[in-house]
């Protein structure tokens, strides 16, 4: 029997956010300056998690 048995393998790994995907069909109210744009998009696409079966890990830029 395993440790963790309420774990489900098939959720263990990295998720890694998908930029293209989650912008294609974004649709903004307002007309944005070019720059503004690109600067609302740039947050998209960072993101990663790490899944094992006692943790979540979610590293975060700039801390070691």
């Amino acid at each position: 029997m395993s440790k963790h048995p309420r774990t489900d393998r098939r959720l263990l790994g990295t998720w890694c956010s998908d930029r293209e995907g989650a912008v294609t069909e974004w649709r903004f109210r307002k007309r944005l300056s070019p720059k503004k744009r690109r600067r609302f998009l740039d947050i998209f696409g960072h993101l990663r998690i790490t899944y094992s079966p006692t943790r979540v890990r979610v590293p975060q830029p700039g801390f070691g």
